[in-house]
């Protein structure tokens, strides 16, 4: 579940169901076949699922397993994902953002005051506004 969960998020951490669905069946062929795949093969998922799908064993491999288990995969890594949003909209995940939105910063206190001193106020505070968004 983590590999779905890892894999099915854009570069600003939400998850598209699509994604969610194509790494459900991705991992689906990678625990039921006796198909081995090298770390290489791994690297074009892409190309392993239209192998599959193309060809109709995903079909296959998909009827076979009993859709029990197939249901219980879907709605825990649905239901995980659904915990994850929740966190980060809680004000636990809220705090967590901010500081390491902040530790990301880099900001020395007294470097910042000591620059204020000698008169690069504006070009720090400009810098600063920049990271903040």
């Amino acid at each position: 579940m983590s590999n779905i969960i890892n894999n099915s998020a854009d570069t600003n951490g939400f998850y598209n169901s699509a994604k969610i669905d194509f790494n459900i069946s991705l991992e689906m062929i990678y625990a039921y076949t006796n198909k081995k795949f090298t770390e290489k093969q791994k690297e074009d998922p892409l190309k392993i699922y239209d192998t599959f799908y193309s060809s109709g064993v995903m079909d296959k491999i998909l009827t076979a397993i009993p859709e029990k288990e197939r249901d219980w995969f879907e709605k825990h890594t649905y239901h995980s994902i659904s915990k994850i949003y929740e966190y980060r909209n809680s004000i636990y995940g809220i705090l967590d953002a901010i500081s390491n939105d902040y530790e990301n910063l880099n900001l020395d206190v007294n470097k910042l005051k000591e620059q204020l001193v000698e008169g690069k106020g504006l070009e720090t505070l400009r810098e600063i506004t920049t990271k903040l968004g």
